[in-house]
Protein backbone atom coordinates (compact mmCIF):
# COMPACT_ATOMS: atom_id res chain seq x y z
CA UNK A 1 0.00 0.00 0.00
CA UNK A 2 2.88 2.36 0.80
CA UNK A 3 4.45 1.79 -2.62
CA UNK A 4 1.10 2.14 -4.41
CA UNK A 5 0.39 5.45 -2.67
CA UNK A 6 3.86 6.79 -3.44
CA UNK A 7 3.52 5.86 -7.13
CA UNK A 8 0.13 7.56 -7.31
CA UNK A 9 1.55 10.74 -5.75
CA UNK A 10 4.56 10.62 -8.06
CA UNK A 11 2.24 10.49 -11.08
CA UNK A 12 0.69 13.72 -9.81
CA UNK A 13 4.12 15.28 -9.29
CA UNK A 14 4.03 15.10 -5.52
CA UNK A 15 6.92 12.74 -4.72
CA UNK A 16 10.63 12.71 -5.50
CA UNK A 17 11.28 9.55 -7.52
CA UNK A 18 14.56 8.99 -5.67
CA UNK A 19 12.74 8.36 -2.39
CA UNK A 20 10.20 5.78 -3.52
CA UNK A 21 9.83 3.18 -0.73
CA UNK A 22 11.18 -0.39 -1.01
CA UNK A 23 13.70 0.49 -3.74
CA UNK A 24 16.57 -1.03 -1.77
CA UNK A 25 14.76 -4.28 -1.01
CA UNK A 26 16.03 -7.39 -2.80
CA UNK A 27 12.72 -9.16 -3.12
CA UNK A 28 9.98 -8.90 -5.73
CA UNK A 29 8.53 -5.75 -4.16
CA UNK A 30 11.93 -4.10 -4.38
CA UNK A 31 12.21 -5.02 -8.04
CA UNK A 32 8.69 -3.66 -8.64
CA UNK A 33 9.63 -0.39 -6.92
CA UNK A 34 12.76 -0.01 -9.06
CA UNK A 35 10.84 -0.75 -12.26
CA UNK A 36 8.17 1.79 -11.28
CA UNK A 37 10.90 4.35 -10.69
CA UNK A 38 12.37 3.76 -14.16
CA UNK A 39 8.95 3.95 -15.79
CA UNK A 40 7.92 7.12 -13.98
CA UNK A 41 11.23 8.81 -14.80
CA UNK A 42 10.83 7.90 -18.49
CA UNK A 43 7.27 9.29 -18.49
CA UNK A 44 8.45 12.48 -16.75
CA UNK A 45 11.26 13.00 -19.27
CA UNK A 46 8.87 12.43 -22.16
CA UNK A 47 6.35 14.90 -20.71
CA UNK A 48 9.07 17.55 -20.38
CA UNK A 49 10.11 16.89 -23.96
CA UNK A 50 6.53 17.39 -25.19
CA UNK A 51 6.20 20.61 -23.20
CA UNK A 52 9.25 22.12 -24.93
CA UNK A 53 8.61 20.59 -28.35
CA UNK A 54 6.28 23.34 -29.58
CA UNK A 55 8.84 26.07 -28.93
CA UNK A 56 11.65 24.11 -30.57
CA UNK A 57 9.61 23.27 -33.66
CA UNK A 58 8.31 26.81 -34.12
CA UNK A 59 11.87 28.15 -34.01
CA UNK A 60 13.21 25.59 -36.50
CA UNK A 61 10.31 25.94 -38.97
CA UNK A 62 10.25 29.72 -39.34
CA UNK A 63 13.16 29.99 -41.79
CA UNK A 64 12.18 27.18 -44.20
CA UNK A 65 8.59 28.46 -44.16
CA UNK A 66 9.76 31.95 -45.07
CA UNK A 67 11.86 30.55 -47.94
CA UNK A 68 8.92 28.49 -49.25
CA UNK A 69 6.49 31.42 -49.02
CA UNK A 70 8.91 33.74 -50.82
CA UNK A 71 9.47 31.22 -53.60
CA UNK A 72 5.71 30.72 -54.06
CA UNK A 73 5.14 34.49 -54.15
CA UNK A 74 7.80 34.85 -56.85
CA UNK A 75 6.23 32.00 -58.80
CA UNK A 76 2.80 33.65 -58.52
CA UNK A 77 4.14 36.70 -60.36
CA UNK A 78 4.97 34.59 -63.41
CA UNK A 79 2.67 33.66 -66.27
CA UNK A 80 1.21 30.26 -65.47
CA UNK A 81 -1.33 27.96 -67.02
CA UNK A 82 -4.66 27.56 -65.26
CA UNK A 83 -3.66 24.10 -64.02
CA UNK A 84 -0.30 25.34 -62.72
CA UNK A 85 -2.07 28.27 -61.06
CA UNK A 86 -4.40 25.83 -59.30
CA UNK A 87 -1.47 23.83 -57.94
CA UNK A 88 0.22 27.05 -56.84
CA UNK A 89 -2.87 28.13 -54.91
CA UNK A 90 -3.03 24.77 -53.16
CA UNK A 91 0.64 25.08 -52.20
CA UNK A 92 0.06 28.60 -50.85
CA UNK A 93 -2.90 27.37 -48.85
CA UNK A 94 -0.73 24.63 -47.34
CA UNK A 95 1.99 27.12 -46.43
CA UNK A 96 -0.59 29.40 -44.79
CA UNK A 97 -1.82 26.50 -42.65
CA UNK A 98 1.73 25.62 -41.67
CA UNK A 99 2.37 29.26 -40.74
CA UNK A 100 -0.74 29.20 -38.54
CA UNK A 101 0.61 26.11 -36.79
CA UNK A 102 3.96 27.83 -36.17
CA UNK A 103 2.17 30.90 -34.77
CA UNK A 104 0.19 28.71 -32.38
CA UNK A 105 3.33 26.95 -31.15
CA UNK A 106 5.13 30.29 -30.76
CA UNK A 107 2.21 31.60 -28.71
CA UNK A 108 2.56 28.75 -26.21
CA UNK A 109 6.30 29.32 -26.01
CA UNK A 110 5.90 33.06 -25.48
CA UNK A 111 3.34 32.54 -22.74
CA UNK A 112 5.70 30.25 -20.84
CA UNK A 113 8.28 33.05 -20.90
CA UNK A 114 5.67 35.73 -20.10
CA UNK A 115 4.49 33.98 -16.95
CA UNK A 116 7.77 34.76 -15.22
CA UNK A 117 7.47 38.51 -15.88
CA UNK A 118 3.70 38.90 -15.61
CA UNK A 119 2.38 41.90 -13.68
CA UNK A 120 0.42 40.92 -10.57
CA UNK A 121 -2.21 43.09 -8.94
CA UNK A 122 -5.33 42.89 -6.84
CA UNK A 123 -8.41 43.15 -9.05
CA UNK A 124 -12.12 42.47 -9.01
CA UNK A 125 -12.62 39.15 -10.81
CA UNK A 126 -16.24 40.06 -11.50
CA UNK A 127 -15.08 43.06 -13.49
CA UNK A 128 -12.58 40.93 -15.40
CA UNK A 129 -15.31 38.49 -16.45
CA UNK A 130 -17.64 41.33 -17.52
CA UNK A 131 -14.95 42.87 -19.73
CA UNK A 132 -14.05 39.52 -21.25
CA UNK A 133 -17.72 38.74 -21.95
CA UNK A 134 -18.14 42.02 -23.81
CA UNK A 135 -15.21 41.13 -26.03
CA UNK A 136 -16.47 37.60 -26.70
CA UNK A 137 -19.90 38.89 -27.71
CA UNK A 138 -18.25 41.20 -30.23
CA UNK A 139 -16.12 38.38 -31.64
CA UNK A 140 -18.98 35.85 -31.72
CA UNK A 141 -22.10 37.81 -32.74
CA UNK A 142 -25.26 35.77 -32.68
CA UNK A 143 -23.95 33.23 -30.16
CA UNK A 144 -25.62 32.78 -26.77
CA UNK A 145 -23.05 33.95 -24.23
CA UNK A 146 -24.24 34.19 -20.62
CA UNK A 147 -22.43 35.45 -17.54
CA UNK A 148 -23.08 34.51 -13.90
CA UNK A 149 -21.20 36.39 -11.19
CA UNK A 150 -21.84 36.89 -7.45
CA UNK A 151 -23.04 40.20 -6.06
CA UNK A 152 -20.37 42.54 -4.79
CA UNK A 153 -16.65 42.44 -5.46
CA UNK A 154 -14.52 39.32 -5.72
CA UNK A 155 -11.05 40.67 -5.02
CA UNK A 156 -8.04 38.49 -5.75
CA UNK A 157 -4.35 39.03 -6.39
CA UNK A 158 -3.57 37.66 -9.82
CA UNK A 159 -2.03 38.32 -13.23
CA UNK A 160 -5.15 39.61 -15.04
CA UNK A 161 -3.63 39.42 -18.53
CA UNK A 162 -2.78 35.75 -18.02
CA UNK A 163 -6.26 34.95 -16.68
CA UNK A 164 -7.83 36.73 -19.65
CA UNK A 165 -5.72 34.61 -22.02
CA UNK A 166 -6.83 31.43 -20.24
CA UNK A 167 -10.48 32.46 -20.51
CA UNK A 168 -9.93 33.28 -24.19
CA UNK A 169 -8.73 29.72 -24.79
CA UNK A 170 -11.63 28.14 -22.91
CA UNK A 171 -14.27 30.25 -24.65
CA UNK A 172 -12.70 29.63 -28.06
CA UNK A 173 -12.72 25.92 -27.26
CA UNK A 174 -16.38 26.05 -26.23
CA UNK A 175 -17.44 28.06 -29.28
CA UNK A 176 -15.62 25.84 -31.75
CA UNK A 177 -17.08 22.62 -30.34
CA UNK A 178 -20.70 23.77 -30.26
CA UNK A 179 -23.33 25.12 -32.62
CA UNK A 180 -25.40 28.28 -32.97
CA UNK A 181 -28.19 26.91 -30.77
CA UNK A 182 -25.88 26.04 -27.84
CA UNK A 183 -25.14 28.23 -24.84
CA UNK A 184 -21.72 29.23 -23.51
CA UNK A 185 -21.57 30.59 -19.96
CA UNK A 186 -18.91 32.46 -17.99
CA UNK A 187 -19.29 31.72 -14.28
CA UNK A 188 -17.53 33.06 -11.19
CA UNK A 189 -18.04 31.18 -7.92
CA UNK A 190 -16.63 31.87 -4.48
CA UNK A 191 -15.57 28.60 -2.86
CA UNK A 192 -13.96 27.82 0.48
CA UNK A 193 -10.62 29.66 0.35
CA UNK A 194 -10.76 29.96 -3.43
CA UNK A 195 -12.45 31.44 -6.46
CA UNK A 196 -13.61 29.35 -9.40
CA UNK A 197 -13.61 30.73 -12.93
CA UNK A 198 -15.73 28.45 -15.10
CA UNK A 199 -16.59 28.22 -18.78
CA UNK A 200 -19.61 26.00 -19.37
CA UNK A 201 -21.22 25.00 -22.64
CA UNK A 202 -24.07 22.84 -23.83
CA UNK A 203 -23.84 20.60 -26.87
CA UNK A 204 -20.53 18.79 -26.35
CA UNK A 205 -18.93 16.07 -24.23
CA UNK A 206 -15.44 15.09 -23.11
CA UNK A 207 -13.56 12.40 -25.06
CA UNK A 208 -13.24 9.61 -22.52
CA UNK A 209 -9.94 8.37 -23.91
CA UNK A 210 -8.34 11.80 -23.30
CA UNK A 211 -9.82 12.82 -19.96
CA UNK A 212 -6.57 12.16 -18.07
CA UNK A 213 -4.50 14.09 -20.64
CA UNK A 214 -6.72 16.99 -21.70
CA UNK A 215 -4.37 19.64 -20.33
CA UNK A 216 -1.13 18.13 -21.64
CA UNK A 217 0.81 19.73 -24.46
CA UNK A 218 -0.12 18.69 -28.03
CA UNK A 219 -3.30 16.86 -26.98
CA UNK A 220 -6.47 18.05 -28.73
CA UNK A 221 -10.06 17.17 -27.87
CA UNK A 222 -11.35 18.56 -31.16
CA UNK A 223 -12.28 16.56 -34.17
CA UNK A 224 -10.90 17.98 -37.40
CA UNK A 225 -13.20 20.81 -38.47
CA UNK A 226 -12.65 23.18 -41.37
CA UNK A 227 -9.15 24.21 -42.35
CA UNK A 228 -7.94 25.68 -39.06
CA UNK A 229 -5.23 23.60 -37.37
CA UNK A 230 -5.88 22.45 -33.80
CA UNK A 231 -2.68 21.48 -32.00
CA UNK A 232 -3.98 20.87 -28.51
CA UNK A 233 -2.03 23.82 -27.07
CA UNK A 234 -5.00 25.88 -25.86
CA UNK A 235 -5.86 23.76 -22.82
CA UNK A 236 -2.16 23.33 -22.05
CA UNK A 237 -1.87 27.14 -21.89
CA UNK A 238 -4.85 27.21 -19.50
CA UNK A 239 -3.03 24.72 -17.27
CA UNK A 240 0.13 26.86 -17.29
CA UNK A 241 -1.86 29.92 -16.23
CA UNK A 242 -3.64 28.04 -13.42
CA UNK A 243 -0.36 26.62 -12.11
CA UNK A 244 1.25 30.08 -12.22
CA UNK A 245 -1.47 31.16 -9.75
CA UNK A 246 -0.85 28.09 -7.55
CA UNK A 247 -4.23 26.88 -8.73
CA UNK A 248 -5.49 24.03 -10.85
CA UNK A 249 -7.70 23.41 -13.84
CA UNK A 250 -10.24 20.63 -14.29
CA UNK A 251 -13.00 19.55 -16.66
CA UNK A 252 -16.13 17.50 -16.13
CA UNK A 253 -19.35 16.67 -17.91
CA UNK A 254 -22.59 18.11 -16.62
CA UNK A 255 -25.35 15.70 -15.53
CA UNK A 256 -28.01 14.62 -17.98
CA UNK A 257 -25.85 15.26 -21.05
CA UNK A 258 -26.00 18.92 -20.14
CA UNK A 259 -22.63 19.75 -21.64
CA UNK A 260 -19.16 20.41 -20.27
CA UNK A 261 -17.66 22.73 -17.66
CA UNK A 262 -14.00 23.74 -17.50
CA UNK A 263 -12.96 25.17 -14.16
CA UNK A 264 -9.95 27.23 -13.05
CA UNK A 265 -9.61 27.13 -9.26
CA UNK A 266 -7.61 30.01 -7.77
CA UNK A 267 -6.63 30.05 -4.08
CA UNK A 268 -7.54 33.29 -2.29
Amino acid sequence: MELSGAVSRAMEGGVDLDILPLREDRDELGELARNNQKLLRAVSNYSQYLQTLAGKLSHELKTPLAITRSSLDNLASQELSSESRRFLERAQEGVNRQAAIVRAMSEASRLEAAIGVAEWETIDLSGLLRRCAEGYRAVHPGRKLLIHIPEGQASARCAPDLLAQALDKLVDNAMSLTGEADEVSLILRAGEGCFELCVRNTGSSLPRELQERLFDSLVSMREKRGTDPHLGLGLYIVRLVAEAHNGRVSAHELPGNGGVEFRITLPV
